[in-house]
């Protein structure tokens, strides 16, 4: 949106330019608009950019996550195993 009403302002202004058309006010109130729609689309294009950062790092932790809960829960079924283990040799040496 702002990229076509950038190249249309400056199709426009050169149009006017060429034509004589147009006054020195003008000229600059017109340069004034182009430079703001410059900045805004600059703006936007950095804050997109941030946002496909933004969302590329939140993917890159989702799936961090996820391995960090199937090695906690990998661990967890090996702390129960040893725990039987532990119970069973207790029980042993309790019954002796």
């Amino acid at each position: 949106m702002l990229q076509h009403k950038l190249a249309y302002l400056e199709t426009k202004l050169k149009k006017l330019i060429e034509k004589h058309q147009l006054t020195v006010s003008e000229n600059r109130e017109l340069r004034k608009e182009i430079e703001h729609l410059k900045n805004n689309l600059r703006i936007f294009r950095d804050t997109e950019q941030k946002q496909n950062d933004n969302k590329r790092e939140l993917e890159t932790y989702q799936l961090e996550n996820k391995e960090l809960k199937a090695h906690q829960h990998q661990l967890k079924s090996e702390l129960i195993r040893v725990k039987g283990k532990l119970d069973n040799i207790l029980n042993q040496k309790l019954l002796k």
